[in-house]
Order: structure tokens, then sequence, then C-alpha cells
């Protein structure tokens, strides 16, 4: 059997800005490095072989990044918002 990579989603609006930046990347790194502690401690190494247990597979994903945009003044179907998307 496989292993399920544990998961975790972070939301976007949580990370927003005032002026200037949509979100504060030095708040999102934070908010991502406490996730992926988080998620290895959840992890059952037992499960996994040595060689696995250095490559352990982490999902994080994001969401209400419409609403960023949107919040923004910035269509998500548009060059500036597929830009900020790819940015996150």
């Amino acid at each position: 059997p496989g292993v399920q990579a544990p998961s975790a989603t972070i939301n976007l609006l949580a990370l927003a800005r005032g002026e200037g930046l949509l979100i504060d990347p030095a708040r999102t790194l934070h908010v991502a490095r406490i996730m992926t502690v988080a998620l290895e401690s959840s992890f059952d190494i037992a499960q996994v072989s040595e060689k696995a247990s250095h490559d352990r597979p982490l999902s994080i994903n994001f969401t209400n990044l419409s609403a960023l945009l949107m919040g923004a003044g910035i269509s998500y179907d548009s060059a500036e918002g597929r830009a900020v998307a790819g940015l996150v």
C-alpha cells in the first residue's frame, strides 16, 4: 500500500496586506515553514522505508486566491491575475 501525503491548506486572505503587496512574503514563508513542521510531525514514519523517510511527500495548498485578487481589484482571468497566482 502507498503512503498518503499529509496535507494542509493555507488561507491567502489571512495573509492579505494593505497597500502595495497583496500578501506579506515574510508571513507567507513563516506560515509555510510552520505547516511543514506540523505535517512532518504527523507523518507515520513506521509506514515508510528508510529511503522514503528522507523524501517524505507533503502537500501544502492555498485557498481564496480569487477572493484575494478580487479584493485588490484584479481580475483573476487577466494577465495580472495570472502573474500574481504564479508568484504565490
